[in-house]
């Protein structure tokens, strides 16, 4: 009794085995079929890309605002600022990577450069939002800068604190 128990069982398992087995052939030809017929089509097959012209025309073309705030004394102060906070900060990776204990001293002098570049940097965002507007070009350029600078002001916080 036992023994046919365990060959019928046997039996069993291997029909349910091979049912399954060929239900997930099936399933995997449908999806790849389906995956075939679902691609869309290339809307922008028909397009030519020869009008160099418009690269001039459209305020995205680069280098045609690049140096918009150049001509402020207050922000060249702050850009100046930053760039010696910046070669610090070179300079301190350059000693940490050496083994010389003094790079958070130059980190930390690179923090308070840093902090003083967005002080003057936000003084002259005050005064290109009244001379401009706070939705124009040339204040959302300057806060993507000012974002960097904040970035890397918060990493020399969390770096020169430890």
């Amino acid at each position: 009794m036992f023994a046919a128990f365990f060959v019928l069982s046997i039996i069993a398992g291997l029909v349910i085995f091979g049912i399954m087995l060929g239900k997930r052939k099936q399933t995997r030809q449908v999806n790849q079929d389906q995956a075939e017929a679902a691609k869309p089509a290339d809307p922008f097959e028909d397009m030519t890309y020869e009008d160099t012209g418009a690269a001039l025309k459209g305020a995205g073309a680069p280098g045609l605002f690049k140096d918009f705030e150049s001509e402020a004394e207050m922000w060249q102060k702050a850009r100046d600022t930053f760039e010696r906070a910046d070669a610090l900060i070179a300079e301190s990776a350059q000693m940490r990577a050496d083994g010389n204990a003094d790079w958070r001293d130059k980190s930390a002098e690179a923090k308070e450069l840093c902090e003083e570049a967005l002080q003057r940097a936000d003084v002259w965002r005050d005064v290109l939002v009244k001379e401009v507007g706070e939705s124009s070009t040339e204040v959302k350029r300057l806060d993507k800068t000012l974002q960097k600078w904040r970035r890397t002001s918060m990493i020399l916080h969390k770096t020169v604190s430890r």
